[in-house]
């Protein structure tokens, strides 16, 4: 008996193979309308190692509407928060942030540097921003990978 073909000429090796889908989703774009705009802060502080120290952490929320629905969802509700020096993350694919929820609104957050953040919160404050737009995956069971966002002054684009 070889080991290769099994017992009952059964090819093992064949049978032990799973065949996995391709990881890869397609990307969808979204433009969006923003409707509103909150801060937050939150500040804590903390003790390691017989140090204290104090943390804190800023954001802004802006919800809206995408000009063109993913299925029949349009509301989003999305935090965007400074991170000194933000990373793509060490996902499958190179991104600035992550859908946590699709149902009933798109529900999650992107990481922007200092300077974008600060940019970011001007246009807010001032009335100027306007439009916010995502290149993201294909929702899978509620979540997604943000590829990239942008925001801007002028009023969203139809998709």
């Amino acid at each position: 008996m070889d080991f290769a073909t099994g017992a009952r000429g059964l090819n093992v090796a064949s049978l032990t193979k799973t065949k996995h889908k391709s990881s890869k989703r397609l990307f969808l774009s979204r433009a969006g309308s923003l409707n509103s705009w909150g801060g937050y802060v939150f500040v804590y502080g903390d003790r390691r190692d017989g140090e204290n120290s104090r943390h804190g952490l800023l954001s802004l929320d802006v919800r809206g509407e995408f000009t063109t629905p993913v299925r029949d969802i349009s509301a989003y509700a999305l935090r965007v928060t400074p991170e000194a020096e933000p990373s793509p993350g060490n996902a499958e694919i190179p991104c600035v942030g992550v859908w946590t929820a699709t149902k009933p609104a798109f529900d999650g957050g992107v990481y922007l540097s200092d300077r974008e953040f600060d940019l970011v919160l001007a246009m807010a404050t001032s009335g100027n921003l306007a439009s916010v737009h995502l290149n993201f995956q294909e929702p899978h069971y509620g979540k997604s990978l943000i590829a990239s966002v942008s925001f801007s002054s002028d009023p969203p684009d139809d998709d």
